[in-house]
């Protein structure tokens, strides 16, 4: 019976024992400088100096680098994509699809799902209380009672106590906690780098929507003058100053741009539908930019692992 016991406890003892080692984020070896900023001998690069550890190695490069920006640091561009994407209408197509965006709403009911379970895996670190309370009434009327008279009394019971409560000596409460817990960090980051990717391909396929409505407008208007063009050579033919091979090359000219106003017309449609399912809902019939000739800030650039602490796909 006793050997039965102590089994009974080491086994207990043992399910509460974790081998899980101690996370130590490994070191990497990442560039001092971007490629054409070599590490050599002269002027002191910026770059390197606005890093502390880059400061110990006295880094210097052949090229000095442009100066550090705080407005428009790499932080800053993730968080605040306004002060990098400069057009109004860029601006609100980006709005209206962090709003609407099917995938993205998702990925933040899967952040919410993931911090409950991180919640949950948390409990059991707590002691488990019980609290019970419970009130009873009776009485009795006059007519059975002994002495004639009615009585009531009342009684109250309230019970407090610790129902289940395992002392994490090895910790395997923590780990299962902080397995979790990096769950649902992932799961946060996983949604920032969607919320990211989804900024960028809402700008990227604005733009393509821009520029391939501007090549149409130029093709249109190529059209125009082609048939201008096609029009005047049929009169200078029917008067004898122009051959029938320069009235074909006229008409095969303006074939040509119409078969390339089909063609662009068709991609700006596969673009503006694209667009609108990135955005989530019905776009405006023509997207016009804002009038300003500045689409995009300028970004200053960093040292490559900082442009790596940015993404939160790796963090």
């Amino acid at each position: 019976m006793f050997r039965r016991t102590i089994s009974l406890s080491l086994i207990g003892l043992l399910a509460a024992c974790s081998q899980a080692p101690e996370y130590v984020r490994p070191a990497l070896s990442v560039p001092t400088a971007w490629p054409g900023l070599s590490v050599g001998t002269g002027v002191e690069c910026r770059l390197c100096t606005a890093d502390p550890l880059c400061r110990r190695k006295a880094v210097l490069c052949e090229t000095p680098a442009p100066p550090l920006s705080s407005k428009t640091s790499l932080a800053a561009a993730h968080e605040n994509w306004r002060d990098v994407f400069l057009d109004t209408h860029l601006q609100s197509t980006i709005a209206a699809a962090l709003e609407h965006n099917r995938d993205l709403a998702i990925s933040v009911f899967r952040v919410d799902e993931a911090r409950a379970q991180a919640g949950i895996a948390r409990a059991p670190r707590l002691p488990e209380l019980d609290l019970n309370a419970q009130h009873q009434s009776s009485g009795t009327s006059s007519s059975v009672a002994r002495n004639g008279f009615a009585t009531t009394s009342q009684r109250y019971d309230v019970g407090v106590g610790v129902a289940a409560f395992e002392l994490d000596f090895w910790d395997r409460l923590r780990n299962l906690d902080d397995a979790a817990r990096a769950n649902f960090l992932s799961t946060e980051y996983a949604r920032s780098a969607f919320r990211l990717s989804l900024i960028r391909d809402v700008a990227q396929t604005w733009f393509s929507v821009r520029e391939l409505s501007q090549r149409k407008e130029l093709a249109e208007q190529t059209m125009l003058g082609r048939e201008a063009s096609l029009n005047l050579i049929a009169h200078r033919r029917d008067v004898g100053l122009a051959s029938d091979i320069d009235f074909q090359t006229a008409t095969g000219a303006l074939a040509n741009a119409r078969v390339e106003i089909a063609n662009l017309a068709r991609q700006l449609a596969a673009a503006e539908n694209g667009l609108q399912l990135l955005v989530g809902q019905k776009m405006p019939d023509k997207l016009s930019p804002a009038p300003t000739d500045e689409f995009l800030r300028d970004i200053a650039v960093g040292l490559p692992a900082e442009v790596l602490l940015a993404r939160p796909d790796i963090l």
